[in-house]
């Protein structure tokens, strides 16, 4: 089963969506999709590793546990003025 993981700015470019379906593995945390994120787009390795993750609307760290039912998104940094 997948479960999916909402893209931002770059990232989505990058990827050509703005959602991704990713394998989904019970008692697997942020730092597993991170790593198929990489796997995926190896290219893209600076951009991921500057990424933020979001567990339903809060940051969270690589080690957070994931759940079947998360909305989970990778937030790229941000500038402005």
């Amino acid at each position: 089963m997948g479960i999916e993981v909402l893209l931002f700015g770059p990232l989505a470019e990058s990827f050509g969506a703005e959602c991704l379906r990713m394998d989904y593995v019970e008692g697997m945390r942020c730092a597993d999709l991170h790593a198929q994120l990489h796997q995926l787009r190896p290219d893209l390795s600076s951009l991921l590793d500057s990424c933020r993750w979001a567990q339903n609307h809060r940051f969270v760290s690589l080690d957070s546990l994931v759940m079947r039912t998360d909305e989970l998104a990778v937030i790229p940094p941000v500038a402005g003025g």
